[in-house]
């Protein structure tokens, strides 16, 4: 168990920590409850992400519990009903890429 522990949280800070540098100085926000296997493994996942130098979660239980500071989300029908029209997606003040870490 303490070796699934350890592997799981260095993956994901592993692979942020690669992310963050190939952002260069991008803000890099951190979405991978969406994909855990279980409540426990979001929260450990966005702590993880987070050492791994994420600015940010979407998953407000690590900000409760790790103080990782949460962020919104936009709907996804709000993209997927803009993307013909630029003229809406130059509302936003920039442009948002959502990269899936785990």
């Amino acid at each position: 168990m303490l070796l699934l522990t350890v592997n799981h949280q260095t993956l994901i800070a592993t692979k942020a920590s690669r992310i963050v540098r190939a952002a260069k100085g991008r803000t890099i926000m951190e979405f991978g409850a969406r994909r855990a296997h279980s409540y426990d493994a979001a929260i450990i996942g966005a702590r993880a992400a987070y050492i791994g130098g994420v600015d940010a979660t979407a998953t407000v239980a690590a900000e409760q519990d790790y103080k990782v500071p949460a962020t919104g989300t936009i709907a996804h029908s709000f993209i997927q009903a803009s993307i013909m029209n630029m003229k809406h997606l130059k509302l936003l003040h920039r442009y948002i890429l959502i990269i899936v870490i785990y």
